[in-house]
């Protein structure tokens, strides 16, 4: 699973409601980007498999 570096903000920053709100849009944000690239490899290995089981079927 991929891993990314969270940036740490000096605790003194202050942050205003408005940050607050859109960096946690952000995090959704990735979070559904994440979502769907799971999904798409998922999807992609299960037709792998589903290929390799249909030229094992064509060879026998």
């Amino acid at each position: 699973m991929e891993k990314r570096m969270m940036t740490h903000l000096p605790a003194d920053l202050p942050l205003d409601q408005k940050d607050l709100q859109r960096a946690a849009a952000r995090e959704r944000e990735r979070q559904r980007e994440d979502g769907e690239r799971a999904n798409r490899r998922a999807k992609a290995e299960k037709e792998r498999e589903r290929s390799h089981g249909r030229e094992n079927r064509e060879r026998a």
